[in-house]
């Protein structure tokens, strides 16, 4: 079965820490990893990545690990790069 969902409303953590318990039981997959590596770039530069402090960074990375599904090793080498965040 497929479920799409919009997320591009959660923009502040306290939204991204309540989808996490709320999700806690999902297990989501992106359609493509060109559509997912756009909407990260996007995520990143809204939610301010960049300046969050190392615990609100984790909350973060553990939202987008769920979203996309991919593990933290996929992802955790590109954070704070200036391809991924064009700031």
């Amino acid at each position: 079965m497929t479920i799409n969902m919009n997320i591009s409303h959660i923009t502040s953590l306290s939204q991204i820490e309540h989808f996490l318990k709320a999700s806690s039981e999902m297990a989501l997959k992106p359609d493509s990893k060109q559509e997912t590596y756009e909407w990260l770039q996007r995520f990143l530069l809204k939610i301010g990545y960049r300046k969050l402090k190392k615990k609100d960074k984790k909350t973060v990375k553990a939202f987008i690990q769920k979203v996309t599904g991919y593990s933290k090793r996929l992802y955790s080498g590109n954070f704070g790069k200036p391809s991924l965040i064009n700031e």
